[in-house]
């Protein structure tokens, strides 16, 4: 028996590390950065209210504050048509003091996002919170972050803002980067869920009865497994933070620079073309013309003119070439899938207050009871819907007001989906004996 649970334990373990492997390196660089080196601490590099007196640029980086009924402030940087990616990872250190949001506009609070129009000119962003998002007091710490894009986004720019009631935000080594996965990471992927189908299938076995045990075991792991991804984590998101440490992005396949030849000369950052001196635009001696009947004086020698600059041509800078793969059917898929889940949580209301939690859970419950005959189950469902307000939080930082709503509506849909499987099974039980007694009498 003791041999079994190390067994359980050690695979479990294992699993754990190759999911985490798996979450921080399955994505790669398409570009390079997209802002300037050291852009924090140089106000050239930004547009927006660079000058106001809530805005300061130093070797220490760039600083954001607002003051409580003072002015808000926001700086940005340009980054252009992102063409068909679909990926953009935003790396900074980051610190922030005495940061609290708008209780009215949620939304409103220091941070960092990537916004941008559609082809209408409307305002367009993720569909969930910024790269960066201010709350509290919180010293200097590295966020790394990847963003799925709005597939209709143009003129997208990262935003640095001072919103919210008050707080000092405070950014430097920003680096933006299209990012894509990586070619095994699909599959990769499946192989995963599946090895932890199997898992949790072996592990809840034992405690079922009945007939069809296997397949009723792997029905429950899936629709366990299926409840945490869409829970507790990664959620139905389109941001993904890194876990502890920053993605392991590797190296970048950035297209390779226009060969160098003879009559091109490298210059940092650019390619300066040049015309060597052996061509016939070396320019020559002026003819000098003589007058038969004046020679010139045999004192003074022939004037000579001055050798010409050796003209350059600046070349147009043309950005850097892009290798972007379509979306794969599971990543479309996914899309799709995430999108009808946001549709309905948005749709799924009764007055004030969203009534997902409380359906979700309910359903969940229900299914684990009729799969496993078992009752007793029912308190993994139970941790899950505390775990599931407490962990997506400490991920994402974002702490939504009505958590503490969300935790009994959770555990509320727990408890009335128990409560219909016991009413339903006495009804069943009470049926069962009227017929019996019936059969005997008769």
């Amino acid at each position: 028996m003791k041999i079994l649970i190390h067994k359980r334990i050690l695979s479990a373990a294992l699993l754990l590390l190759v999911s985490y492997i798996f979450w921080q390196w399955r994505y790669e660089k398409v570009s390079q950065n997209l802002v300037a080196e050291g852009a924090c601490n140089h106000a050239q590099h930004w547009q927006g209210m660079t000058t106001a007196p809530t805005v300061s640029f130093s070797e220490d980086g760039l600083v954001l504050r607002k003051k409580q009924g003072g002015p808000s402030s926001s700086v940005f940087i340009p980054l252009g048509d992102l063409g068909d990616a679909r990926h953009i990872a935003v790396k900074c250190d980051v610190a922030w003091e005495d940061c609290h949001r708008d209780l009215v506009a949620l939304w409103a609070m220091p941070r960092i996002v990537i916004i941008g129009t559609d082809q209408a000119g409307h305002f367009l962003g993720s569909s969930d919170h910024g790269a960066v998002i201010a709350r509290g007091t919180r010293k200097w710490h590295r966020e790394h972050c990847i963003i799925e894009l709005p597939p209709a986004l143009k003129n997208a720019r990262i935003s640095i803002d001072a919103y919210g009631i008050q707080g000092t935000l405070r950014v430097k080594n920003l680096q933006v980067e299209l990012v894509h996965q990586r070619a095994w990471a699909e599959k990769t992927g499946i192989l995963l869920i599946a090895c932890w189908v199997i898992w949790l299938a072996w592990n809840l076995h034992p405690f079922l009865r009945g007939q069809w045990r296997v397949v009723r075991s792997l029905l429950l792991g899936s629709a366990l497994l299926a409840a945490f991804t869409v829970f507790i984590f990664p959620q139905p998101r389109s941001l993904e933070r890194s876990i502890g440490l920053q993605f392991w992005l590797g190296p970048r396949p950035i297209a390779p620079p226009p060969p160098v030849t003879a009559d091109v000369a490298k210059e940092p950052g650019n390619y300066v073309t040049r015309i060597p001196k052996s061509s016939s635009a070396q320019p020559s001696m002026p003819k000098v013309i003589r007058m038969r009947t004046i020679p010139p004086p045999a004192a003074e020698p022939l004037p000579v003119s001055p050798p010409l600059p050796i003209p350059t041509i600046e070349p147009v800078a043309t950005p850097t070439p892009m290798v972007i793969d379509p979306p794969s059917r599971w990543e479309v898929w996914r899309a799709g899938a995430r999108d009808w889940l946001l549709a309905v949580d948005r749709k799924w209301n009764f007055r004030s207050y969203n009534l997902t939690h409380f359906t979700s859970f309910f359903v969940v419950s229900l299914c684990v009871i009729v799969i496993s005959r078992r009752a007793r189950l029912l308190w993994i469902v139970v941790v899950m819907a505390i775990c599931a307000e407490i962990i997506p939080n400490l991920i994402h930082s974002v702490g939504d007001s009505g958590d503490y709503y969300d935790v009994m509506a959770n555990t509320l849909g727990v408890f009335s989906a128990l409560i219909l499987y016991r009413s339903l099974s006495y009804m069943i039980f009470q049926r069962r004996k009227k017929n019996a007694a019936l059969g005997s009498s008769i």
